[in-house]
């Protein structure tokens, strides 16, 4: 007999999270591996359970600006929010089609402290030059040190939301608004438990 077992659900999730080459250069780093497996261990495990899937959302950064970039504030983004709407509008339709076909949407995990996907907390700091982005992407290298020149201005953490999800945020129903979560890497049992909660809410 084939017969489906519960309710299909889904939650979304930030790419770079299952993806860490995803994030911009001088984060890719073992540590970073690190926690983000942890963080997916425990994720897979509490999902699996309740056979509830998990879909990463377009990265907005790589579309964007592809590889190699550079970590680049708030400001920087906010120069391509029409393109960034754009992304967060297709990312609604799918987040609609699925509603409508009866599949729960339990949540969107993304990443604080993100220009784009921050969700409690963004990140500012100076808007790169073309040319400073050209220049970046003819020296850069694996294992080259980009505190001094490029990173040493960008560290400035600030509450509030990241391009893409303000957009997000004017385009999906409300009752999703609280279902958003930021990924705190300094805080991943806590984000876990946050997890928990929209789950079972």
């Amino acid at each position: 007999m084939h017969r489906d077992e519960g309710k299909r659900k889904v939650l979304f999730i930030a790419p770079c999270i299952l993806n860490p080459s995803l994030v911009a250069c001088g984060f890719f780093t073992k540590k970073g591996f690190e926690l983000r497996e942890n963080f997916l261990k425990k994720l897979i495990a509490i999902c699996s359970e309740r056979m509830i899937g998990i879909e990463a959302y377009p990265c907005p950064e790589f579309l964007i600006q592809g590889f190699p970039r550079p970590a680049a504030s708030k400001l920087f983004y906010e120069k391509y929010r029409r393109r960034i709407r754009r992304i967060a509008r297709a990312f609604a339709r799918k987040i609609r089609k699925y509603r409508e076909m009866g599949i729960e949407v339990l949540g969107i995990i993304c990443v604080d402290g993100s220009p784009v996907c921050g969700k409690d907390f963004t990140k500012l700091g100076k808007a790169w030059s073309r040319e400073e982005i050209e220049k970046f992407k003819k020296s850069y290298k694996a294992g080259l040190d980009l505190s001094e020149e490029y990173y040493q201005k960008l560290e400035h953490k600030k509450r509030g939301s990241g391009v893409f999800i303000e957009e997000l945020l004017k385009l999906i129903p409300k009752e999703l608004h609280n279902r958003i979560i930021g990924v705190n890497y300094g805080d991943m049992d806590g984000t876990i438990r946050k997890v928990k909660e929209i789950i079972k809410s």
